[in-house]
């Protein structure tokens, strides 16, 4: 059964909501925290430098296996089911990325988080 977009953004606008700001601090976690269909995708992330500084830029890898897109990130775009980003962080503090890999056999929607410390000298 196929997933359209308008159901995974329902599921990752719920799930916003869901996990408070205020949560255990960690340089990077990945969470697969929805899954739905008969075979869902697997979800998996993670940053490559885990100890950012506020404007320091690191690369945020995702890849699934049994997606035929992810969607998230910063404007819901389809991309591939494996793929990067670099992303620089401007502010400290924890940031959430959350992602949906849609296949043909269900949605996983996950989230990464990283801990970004504030710039050197601070």
């Amino acid at each position: 059964m196929k997933y359209s977009l308008g159901i995974s953004l329902l599921v990752a606008a719920l799930l916003v909501g869901a996990y408070p700001a205020h949560a255990a601090a960690s340089t990077q976690a990945s969470e697969a925290i929805f899954e739905a269909g008969e075979n869902p995708p697997t979800c998996k992330a993670s940053f490559t430098y885990k100890k950012p500084r506020a404007g320091e830029t690191t690369t945020l890898l995702w890849q699934s296996r049994g997606a035929d897109y992810m969607t998230g990130l910063f404007n819901w775009d389809k991309r591939e089911a494996r793929g990067k980003q670099n992303i620089r962080f401007s502010h400290p503090g924890e940031q959430k990325f959350f992602l949906a890999f849609i296949g043909s056999g269900g949605v996983s929607t996950c989230f990464v988080r990283i801990f970004v410390k504030e710039k050197s000298g601070e």
